[in-house]
């Protein structure tokens, strides 16, 4: 059940939601008690757009509650939520910063931004809703070239407030009057020349200034673009599908037609400044968005900086990169989330310019592989561009092709397209939080001995630069415990721990060691991934999955091992905190020996481990149990100085029982591993009241004890037949059925499932649900999707009429979108999430499953039927 009410809003342009919005959320994984919060303000850090939940008050607390240097376009967006600049000077601000940030005032300027690819899309169809003076201020700088009152052409007036040769004074930090160096003399004096590309619906314009200020002139200078052009853009057309036609009259030039046009200006045009100094030319290619527009659609035209010519190589991915964008704009050029824009743009110059690629991995990986926050969908600064390692990823694993589809999907949504929307559509191609461990693995790109990373991106393009690694400081660890702290790891973030073992004294300095790891990590999507990179005695690596929780990994170190923590959760806002520890042993050497789990393979934990028997309890028949014992890095050449000794004690033996094995007699594996698999016959039938079973494990050499453990374990066998347990799924359908059949004023779309399953005594309640919600009135229509994650787990009795539940334990994560808006709905749940809609629930069996009648928060109940988990 959920219920909104909504505070008046304003709406930005066409589509951009900004205001206070007031939330009321009940709960809804568990169709109950209601609760009331309001969002808080968006964090400088982490939200790039403008407008905030609510208001923030005076702009500067808001700047000095950032933790870390704010950008300029981070300044503007605070000054807009905090009421200190109107929403058109928003815009006119956003424009300095992309084309002359010396105009924007000294006290939004921080760090520098990237390129606002929002901006170039939005602004030329947003202009005809400006008022005259601000529309008058932006516009040179979004007329395309040929147009007499652009920026670059000297045909036209100086927009208000441009720098220019009737306006060059500027100051530099100390205040002295400098002067600029984009006057009017830079711009376009002769007009422009023209070509059209063979074999593709492109258009290549060039100042025909070139033929008096360079030697190779304008026509060489069309020919080299239009060659570059002709040799990719059919292989692109082909993959993203055709380009949208221009409009010839949006181009007051004669000559314009219908093909895509590309620019190629003069030096200096037009650079951003900061202090008085240009910042380099050869910075500026950009595609901006042009007629015709629909909801969803645009053309567009490139803006080329000719001074790229100047190194082939980069002008080429230049070219190819800012005509993805506009193939881009013909599937969706208006979606809400910005980062797979420039971070599929960036692989495609990679994947069509692949000869001149070295150069590009070696600039842009660091990017994502430095990131802070570390979020994969960041789409601050350089991190987009960064992030063509997705997919560069999704080439790799499932083919190049898999970009294409996400574009295609991408211009198939419904809605805005916001970052979950993004990677919903990037997992029907390649499940992103499946393989976010993997990728985070091949991000760090450490070319190690043995070759634990088997796949990197090197085996992709041989231009990547192999064993290229993040930096990071190493931790140490010598006979204290270490501890590391992971405060934030955001959804899609990523954490590497380069770790120095220091042997112990009596160790020499290649000998192995143990590092027992434990920990406890808490995200609202489960533990994040945990996995090292461990050196072994003989220089080699391997690479090892981290269980930390409960009893935590014991894993064999040599000198070094590099822990690789990466939150899978695919929900950017669904943060990741904890800590682990690690310890060394005071003793060198790893021979050891452990009672494994014989349906995981993972070691036992001291307490709690269910191994399930062969036999129905209850039968008065008693059962068969599994046991795996298995012996670590013994010598070969001295087995025969090993044994083994277990004694199990336990209610399901009539009195304790003792083995022991020759290691001789175990079955020898890889890496001096030996394994040990055995049926016990148990003397009395499995019940509540007899579980437990001990099991003490012994490693001796030469009759003295090396290692020992002794895990207590519940064994568990068949049920006696009773309805509710199994693994059950509750489908898309019926929890839309039950949402509609609560909240009368609003209309419910579910997508996912939700897991509920009945062992003995226990139940678990897992929503994997985005549940859109419509809600239909005159004075503001409303349209939110709330994500839910989680568990509520807890203990239940059933009668066989109801289900009685007790000792509930909610891990839920709740997000609620609204329009561009996210908002943290996990807090907004609190104590509530305790409450479960199966409490004092009916129920009856029938052939197709259990069915459940779900609380409501009101008297009535709705029948939800239970399917079995396929």
């Amino acid at each position: 059940m959920l219920l909104m009410r909504a505070i008046p809003v304003s709406r930005r342009g066409r589509r951009l939601l900004r205001g206070t919005v007031g939330v009321i959320v009940s709960a809804l994984a568990v169709g109950c008690a209601t609760v009331a919060g309001t969002p808080i303000a968006a964090d400088l850090r982490d939200v790039p757009i403008s407008g905030s939940s609510q208001s923030v008050g005076d702009f500067d607390d808001v700047v000095r509650s950032a933790a870390v240097e704010a950008s300029s376009r981070q300044l503007i967006d605070a000054a807009l939520a905090a009421g200190e600049i109107d929403e058109p000077t928003w815009w006119l601000y956003r424009t300095w910063l992309t084309f002359d940030e010396q105009l924007v005032p000294e006290r939004y300027l921080g760090a520098q931004d990237a390129h606002d690819t929002e901006l170039l899309v939005e602004m030329p169809r947003l202009l005809p809703d400006f008022a005259d003076d601000i529309r008058q201020q932006i516009e040179p700088y979004f007329l395309r070239p040929t147009d007499p009152r652009s920026i670059f052409s000297a045909g036209g007036d100086d927009p208000p407030g441009l720098r220019a040769a009737t306006n060059p004074a500027m100051r530099d930090p100390a205040g002295v009057n400098v002067t600029a160096t984009n006057a009017t003399g830079n711009r376009c004096q002769d007009g422009w020349e023209t070509v059209a590309v063979p074999g593709a619906l492109l258009r290549v314009w060039a100042c025909a200034d070139l033929d008096r200020t360079r030697l190779d002139g304008t026509a060489l200078a069309l020919d080299t673009v239009s060659g570059m052009l002709a040799g990719v853009a059919p292989r692109m057309i082909a993959d993203m599908g055709p380009l949208i036609p221009d409009q010839p009259d949006s181009d007051p030039d004669p000559r314009s037609d219908n093909r895509i046009d590309v620019y190629l200006v003069p030096p200096n045009a037009h650079s951003p400044s900061r202090n008085g100094l240009e910042r380099p030319s050869a910075e500026y290619a950009y595609a901006m968005s042009a007629l015709p527009y629909t909801d969803k659609t645009a053309s567009g035209f490139i803006i080329f900086n000719h001074e790229l010519l100047n190194d082939p190589g980069l002008a080429e991915r230049a070219l190819v990169h800012e005509l993805f964008h506009i193939l881009q704009y013909t599937h969706n050029a208006f979606l809400a989330s910005r980062w797979f824009f420039e971070a599929s743009a960036e692989w495609a110059s990679a994947y069509y310019v692949r000869h001149d690629a070295r150069r590009l991995h070696r600039v842009r990986a660091p990017v994502l592989q430095e990131a802070s926050p570390q979020l994969l969908q960041n789409p601050l600064g350089l991190v987009p561009y960064g992030a063509y390692l997705w997919p560069l990823f999704m080439e790799q694993e499932v083919g190049a092709g898999s970009v294409f589809a996400t574009w295609r999907a991408l211009g198939e949504l419904t809605s805005a397209g916001n970052d979950d929307d993004v990677i919903a559509v990037l997992s029907q191609q390649l499940d992103v939080a499946d393989s976010f461990p993997e990728f985070v693995m091949r991000l760090y790109n450490a070319n190690l001995p043995g070759d634990p990373i088997l796949k990197r991106f090197r085996h992709l393009d041989a231009n990547f630069p192999d064993g290229m690694v993040p930096q990071r400081p190493a931790e140490t660890l010598d006979d204290e415990l270490l501890t590391i702290n992971y405060d934030t790891v955001f959804g899609t973030g990523f954490v590497f721990t380069p770790v120095k073992v220091v042997p112990p004294p009596t160790a020499d300095p290649d000998d192995e060691v143990f590092v027992p790891v434990v920990g406890e990590m808490r995200g609202h999507a489960g533990q994040p991934s945990l996995e090292a990179l461990v050196r072994t005695g003989d220089g080699s690596y391997e690479r090892h999955i981290i269980n930390y929780s409960g009893d935590g990994t014991r894993i064999c170190v040599s000198q070094e091992l590099i822990l690789v923590l990466a939150n899978q959760s695919p929900q950017g806002a669904s943060i990741a905190h904890g800590t682990i520890g690690l310890v060394r042993d005071e003793e060198p050497g790893c021979t050891s020996i452990e009672v494994t789990h014989p349906g995981t393979g993972e070691r036992m934990a001291d307490h709690g481990d269910k191994v399930t028997v062969s036999g129905t309890e209850g039968d008065d028949e008693p059962d068969h149990m599994p046991l795996v014992i298995t012996v670590f890095d013994a010598p070969r050449d001295s087995v025969a100085d090993f044994e083994v000794e277990v004694t199990l004690s336990g209610g399901t033996l009539s009195s304790p029982r003792e083995m022991s094995w020759a290691l001789s007699e175990f079955a020898a594996g890889p890496n001096d591993t030996y394994r040990m698999e055995t049926v016990i016959a148990l003397d009395i039938d499995l019940s509540d009241a007899n579980r437990p079973m001990t099991i003490e494990a012994v490693l001796l050499e030469l009759g003295d004890d090396v290692d020992e453990h002794t895990p207590v374990v519940e064994l568990h066998g068949e049920e006696q037949d009773e309805c509710l347990l199994g693994q059950w799924v509750i489908s898309a359908g019926e929890m839309e059925r039950f949402y509609n059949s609560v909240q009368n004023d609003a209309e419910f779309t579910v997508r996912g499932s939700t897991g509920l399953s009945f062992t003995e005594g226990e139940y678990e309640y897992t929503p994997n649900l985005a549940v859109r919600m419509e809600i239909s009135q005159e004075a503001f229509p409303i349209s939110a999707v709330i994500s839910l994650t989680g568990s509520i787990e807890g203990r239940y009795r059933a009668d066989g009429s109801v289900i009685t539940t007790s000792h509930e334990l909610a891990s839920i994560s709740a997000t609620v979108k609204i329009g561009d808006q996210t908002i943290d709905g996990t807090p907004m749940f609190g104590d509530f999430m305790t409450m479960s809609p199966i409490n004092s629930a009916p129920y009856e069996c029938t052939d197709a499953g259990p069915i459940l009648m779900f609380a409501t928060g009101g008297p009535n109940r709705v029948p939800i039927q239970l399917v079995p988990r396929g």
